[in-house]
């Protein structure tokens, strides 16, 4: 597999593993959707890659708007609907995932 291959398939596997749409993912990070498109199909039939699709809007994932706040302190504001959270500094990755389940698992 050429380094260009590996490249687009670690996008591919982020995606995938992240539950985020390819639409979302490929804004956010600044990729060419069509390119992403391109090489899913390609590391699907080239290599036999099982490179799953993000799952739809239908799977119970809730939209996250993510706003970049800046204070000397380097607290961070995490607010779902009329709950707000305030925290010290950046939250561990894991970390959010395990609270977006919790709330997702109570319908918030």
């Amino acid at each position: 597999m050429t380094e260009r291959s590996i490249f687009w398939r670690r996008h591919l596997e982020a995606i995938h593993a992240e539950g985020i749409s390819t639409v979302a993912y490929a804004e956010r990070e600044r990729l060419s959707l069509g390119s992403l498109y391109q090489w899913r199909q390609k590391l699907k039939s080239d290599f036999g890659i099982p490179i799953s699709q993000a799952p739809s809007s239908s799977s119970g994932f809730v939209a996250v708007r993510v706003t970049e706040h800046y204070e000397a302190n380097n607290s961070w504001s995490l607010r779902v609907g009329d709950l707000e959270i305030h925290l010290p500094g950046h939250p561990d990755v894991k970390w959010l995932a395990s609270l977006a389940l919790e709330l997702q698992g109570r319908g918030i």
